[in-house]
């Protein structure tokens, strides 16, 4: 098992840490995996405008713990991550923790340095994750938002003791597969990733603040709930190359009538459950096609397609392009 401890709030030391313990090097702070660790790669940068940001595209080949203690020094870590789970994760904030087993999650969520932090992973983790570091006076300095400190104290006192994910909805999936797409063997695009950076953080720290004030979601939604819908995202997104589910069958696995199911799942995510999927699959369409590995016939047939017309009408509806365009 591979195992990190750490207490700084600096991504290129940490990120030099990592390469010291495997015997690596750093290269304009990037580490690519060798295969017998892994398969990817981390970056980061310290941006103009105070940001860090790191960067995680990976799949690991053995067992980790990465850990973050607790220090008296206030920062603050917003963690955007998808993974592929083949056993099991941990994810526990303070020693209170949230284990995943077996399933494809896509979460965001606030940690602060004030907290214990860690993530026990099994190997064959697939692991995309954008990081973004950064103190209480920045988000004071950068952000358009009323009582930033109002926000920070909604944090602290209500999620930063215990794990609460906030899933991942198209506008989330659509902004970090832009960055993504970046080449890390490039060299680091500062202007636009910034720009990228502050729309995710704006975004989530509205919606926090907006969702515990109760002045965004008339829908209330506990955590037990707000998990099982979760269960039925992974279900949805598991396997595009055949229909999705149909509803009553996610409404047991979320115990929950089926009308209900779809008025939460709704609001949670922000689309009806068969256009979320259809999203999600299009989106899966356009990561094959960027790869250049696979033809548009190909990306239609693994999708599902028996006419290679139903594909392509399908994509442009999606992104107003044809698939042999993108």
């Amino acid at each position: 098992m591979f195992v990190l401890q750490y207490n700084h709030n600096d991504y290129e030391l940490i990120l030099n840490d990592i390469a010291n313990e495997l015997g690596l090097r750093t290269k304009n702070c990037t580490l690519y995996f060798p295969d017998d660790i892994g398969s990817g790669y981390i970056r980061c940068a310290k941006l103009p405008n105070g940001l860090q940001v790191n960067i995680i595209n990976a799949s690991l080949h053995q067992d980790w713990w990465i850990h973050r203690i607790k220090s008296n020094e206030e920062f603050y870590t917003l963690r955007f991550d998808e993974m592929e789970i083949p056993e099991n994760l941990t994810i526990a904030i303070d020693r209170q923790e949230k284990v995943e087993t077996r399933k494809k999650i896509g979460a965001a969520y606030l940690t602060s340095s004030l907290f214990d932090w860690y993530y026990i992973g099994s190997n064959g983790l697939k692991f995309k994750g954008i990081n973004i570091l950064f103190s209480r006076e920045w988000i004071a300095k950068y952000l358009d938002l009323n009582n930033v400190d109002d926000v920070l104290s909604t944090y602290l006192s209500i999620k930063a003791d215990r794990v609460e994910l906030e899933p991942l909805d198209d506008e989330y999936i659509r902004l970090m597969s832009e960055i993504f797409n970046d080449d890390p063997d490039n060299p680091f695009p500062v202007l636009s990733m910034q720009n990228k950076l502050l729309i995710l953080i704006e975004r989530f720290f509205t919606r926090l603040y907006e969702r515990h004030k109760n002045m965004q979601f008339s829908v209330k939604i506990s955590a037990n709930e707000l998990e099982r819908l979760q269960q039925v995202e992974s279900i949805l997104i598991k396997n595009f190359s055949s229909p999705p589910p149909p509803i009553p069958q996610l409404a047991k696995v979320a115990a929950m009538s089926p009308t209900k199911l779809k008025k939460l799942f709704k609001a949670v995510y922000g689309n009806a459950i068969y256009q979320y999927f259809q999203k999600r699959r299009m989106k899966y369409a356009a990561d094959l096609l960027i790869t250049k590995k696979y033809s548009v016939k190909e990306v239609g047939t693994k999708l599902g397609y028996a006419n290679l017309s139903n594909f392509t009408l399908a994509f442009k509806k999606e992104f107003n392009r044809l698939p042999s365009e993108f």
